[in-house]
């Protein structure tokens, strides 16, 4: 009977997550369904950095938005929609560019679990030009919320998604002042 329910255990076709934590030097206990931090941390910055590397904010923005959609929840994409069309009114992404750089290394106390998923917080070094004259160049927190979603693997393997943030982001510092 035992040696029935773990050949059919074995034989189903069920795919299973497991999240690997970065250093596996001294072992590390997993369970499937868990999450790493490092991979919740990963991902939140490296989407955040997507979705604000923009050559033309008029066009860059937008396009950014609808590519990586797998990877924003809806009410995430249309907060974004929303802030685009504003910049957009007020003139403000003719010729903007825009890039992120990721400030500070991981630490455990960047990504706290929360009952609906998790909040990361993460520096950038936030740069933004409009017709190749600097006018931002700033150190910047953004508290991101990174959630789990059961949604096609196929376009995101992950099954994470960016949702909307906690707070804006907040500025730490002016790290060059405009002429």
């Amino acid at each position: 009977l035992l040696l029935m329910v773990v050949i059919l255990i074995l034989s189903s076709n069920k795919t299973y997550r497991i999240s690997l934590p970065p250093n596996l030097e001294f072992g590390a206990t997993v369970n499937t369904g868990e999450i790493d931090h490092f991979e919740i941390y990963s991902f939140a910055g490296a989407i955040t950095q997507q979705l604000n590397l923009w050559k033309d904010g008029k066009v860059d923005f937008r396009k950014n938005i609808d590519k990586y959609y797998a990877y924003i929840t809806p009410e995430y994409r249309a907060y974004l929609l929303d802030e685009y069309e504003n910049l957009l009114n007020l003139g403000q992404l003719n010729g903007r560019e825009r890039s992120l750089q990721e400030e500070d290394m991981y630490r455990t106390s960047n990504v706290i679990k929360q009952s609906d998923g998790w909040l990361v917080q993460i520096v950038f070094h936030q740069q933004e030009h409009i017709n190749n004259q600097r006018f931002k160049d700033l150190r910047i927190q953004h508290s991101i919320k990174v959630v789990y979603r059961n949604i096609d693997a196929q376009s995101n393997p992950w099954g994470l998604q960016l949702d909307v943030p906690f707070e804006r982001p907040v500025r730490l510092r002016e790290l060059v002042t405009s002429d």
